[in-house]
């Protein structure tokens, strides 16, 4: 797994997958004109906990795939980069779902 450094956050951005009327999307859930939204995987040394869904400024993160996983050939290029993270300072995470708190501590 991808361990974020000392004050950085993994997020796994979420996905709008389909609409009502059947249309199928596959692009980041966009919570404001520069903001995104999505599910921490790993706080690092912050106070986001995984699980937890932020919303991150969009300019300041940025996409990581896993490598390991396409260099060990469990996965091939496209296939990881569908399930591509990102990485953000945790500054940079603009508000939370405090709702998720209780569930996750």
């Amino acid at each position: 797994m991808i361990i974020p450094n000392t004050q950085r956050v993994l997020i796994k951005p979420l996905l709008l997958d389909k609409l009502q009327s059947g249309i199928v999307l596959s692009s980041q859930i966009e919570a404001g004109e520069n903001l995104m939204f999505g599910e921490v995987l790993h706080g690092g040394d912050t106070k986001f906990a995984k699980g937890q869904l932020v919303y991150f400024s969009k300019y300041s993160a940025v996409n990581v795939i896993d490598f390991k996983s396409v260099y060990d050939g469990t996965k091939d290029l496209s296939e990881a980069q569908k399930e591509s993270m990102i990485i953000c300072a945790s500054d940079d995470v603009m508000a939370y779902d405090d709702s998720a708190i209780s569930e996750v501590a």
